[in-house]
């Protein structure tokens, strides 16, 4: 796992403290270390104990790993980590938010259009929107992305104001086995799949 030239994510919790996968390329590997290229504009601390994350062979593996230098050469920035026991089994993986930061999706929220999208999972997503929605209300969005659809009445699960006078909103489809969630399974399946596709040199 965690060989020099594979993509992987990184977790972090954003605001709302949802664990979002952001993804990466391993830039080299030794049996104790590795080193990562991360887009998305993430602060770790030196120190953390993180989790990472890969697919091999169909599967995903989670690697525990403690961030032990950032190194900023011009614009690119990469992570060194060292490795914290063994890689495990993450079959749980369906309940991460997958970081749509540097793809550009963006989604019809109520009367709002093209509010940018910041991680998709298989029950929800993050948005920034302009006005405050309150939580537990329906929202009507459409959300695009690899030809996949998602148009439905979401509810806003969570509501964080932002410096900008913007406000961060997590969005839940509640029922299980609903339209909304099937859909919502395709969009993280296709933003996971273009992820590995663009880091793997596929894109």
């Amino acid at each position: 796992m965690l060989a020099s030239g594979d993509p992987m994510f990184l977790m972090l919790p954003d605001p709302a403290n949802e664990k979002v996968l952001h993804p990466g390329e391993v830039l080299t590997s030794t049996p104790e270390a590795f080193e990562a290229a991360i887009e998305a504009p993430i602060a770790p601390r030196v120190g953390e104990e993180l989790n990472v994350y890969a697919e091999v062979s169909g599967r995903f593996f989670q690697q525990s790993a403690r961030l032990t230098a950032i190194r900023q050469d011009g614009e690119k920035k990469t992570f060194a980590f060292a490795r914290v026991g063994q890689a495990v089994s993450a079959d749980q993986r369906r309940n991460y938010r997958i970081s749509s930061v540097t793809t550009g999706i963006v989604a019809r929220i109520g009367a709002e259009e093209r509010c940018p999208v910041l991680d998709i999972s298989s029950e929800g997503f993050g948005a920034i929107v302009q006005r405050r929605y309150e939580v537990g209300s329906l929202v009507k969005v459409l959300l695009r992305f690899w030809n996949e659809d998602l148009l439905a009445d979401i509810c806003v699960q969570t509501v964080q104001a932002r410096p900008d006078g913007k406000f961060r909103c997590g969005f839940l489809a509640v029922e299980k086995n609903s339209p909304a969630r099937v859909a919502l399974q395709k969009l993280s399946s296709s933003l996971h799949r273009s992820q590995l596709y663009h880091f793997a040199g596929a894109a």
